[in-house]
């Protein structure tokens, strides 16, 4: 039971408790209440503000890109079409997270033709490219 709450009182999440949204849960408090987000993709005092996902211990989120069309810029220029040998020099990724869970794999990334990167969180909180 809540301190200063007594039996049989309503308290404040039965009348505003639908103000915590998207799966938040409403907290009683002793002059109010607030709203627990932290089983939800979503922040802030009434849990609306979208924190991109949520995964929980052992899911993952898996995408299967395809490769890109052919875009010929310069007909007289046949060459440039071939893409069977492109070498990309360089890609970008960034990401925030935020975990209480290590060791963890927090990123992984393959191609069909076996190279990878992976991002892991160690035990002891450091991460390893």
């Amino acid at each position: 039971m809540t301190p200063g709450v007594k039996p049989g009182c309503l308290g404040h999440c039965s009348s505003y408790g639908n103000l915590c949204h998207n799966g938040g849960r409403c907290i009683e408090k002793y002059n109010g209440y607030s709203c627990n987000c932290s089983h939800s993709a979503y922040d802030g005092p009434f849990c609306k503000k979208e924190i991109s996902a949520l995964f929980e211990s052992e899911t993952s989120l898996t995408y299967t890109l395809e490769k890109s069309p052919i875009v010929v810029k310069n007909l007289s220029d046949l060459s440039s079409a071939v893409s069977s040998d492109i070498t990309l020099l360089k890609e970008n990724i960034a990401f925030r997270f935020r975990t209480v869970h290590t060791p963890c794999m927090l990123l992984y990334i393959s191609s069909l033709d076996g190279e990878y990167v992976a991002v892991t969180l160690s035990k002891n909180g450091k991460s390893n490219e």
